[in-house]
């Protein structure tokens, strides 16, 4: 059985979002969905793609969560929905352990954030690869607990491709 490629939040926002005008901001962002398309494309022969609850409850924000899966399913295809369970839950405690240890007593609400639970659903289900916009995210709380999660940025293109490039907008002076 193929491993699990886990998509981030913000790849699953790249992957069904399309441009809207042609701002340097705007550009930049088609620069990042067209290298995090070409990933899907690379991965896709090797992976299983799965999408874990706490994006799918962050996806609520712009649009409504079912609108953006089925975005998703054009854009990746199959797909899994992986669930936080408890052995999960129970990891993200372990990555958040040294972020609650910092915060004083009864200041330890809102130490786990999405990202570790994302973390932790990746590293719970055995994925290899944790495919995210910002390496950031990942990196503190995959390490908290040795995992063997790779962090893929989709941002950037993958190995031996080269990100076509879109005439950046003249700046007026």
């Amino acid at each position: 059985m193929l491993p699990f490629a886990v998509l981030d939040t913000s790849v699953l926002i790249l992957l069904c979002t399309d441009q809207v005008d042609q701002s340097e901001k705007e550009v930049e962002a088609q620069h990042r969905r067209e290298a995090t398309r070409d990933w899907i494309e690379h991965l896709a022969p090797r992976v299983r793609f799965a999408v874990p609850t706490p994006a799918v409850a962050e996806l609520s924000r712009p649009k409504t969560a079912a609108a953006f899966l089925e975005e998703l399913a054009r854009a990746v295809g199959r797909f899994r929905v992986l669930p936080l369970t408890r052995s999960a839950a129970e990891v993200a405690a372990k990555m958040a352990a040294q972020r609650i240890a910092a915060r004083p007593t009864g200041a330890e609400r809102g130490a786990v954030k999405y990202d570790t639970l994302i973390a932790a659903i990746a590293h719970d289900v055995g994925a290899r690869y944790v495919v995210t916009d910002d390496r950031r995210d990942y990196g503190s709380p995959l390490r908290a607990v040795s995992s063997p999660v790779e962090i893929v940025v989709a941002s950037t293109p993958p190995p031996g491709q080269q990100m076509n490039l879109i005439e950046m907008p003249k700046r007026k002076k």
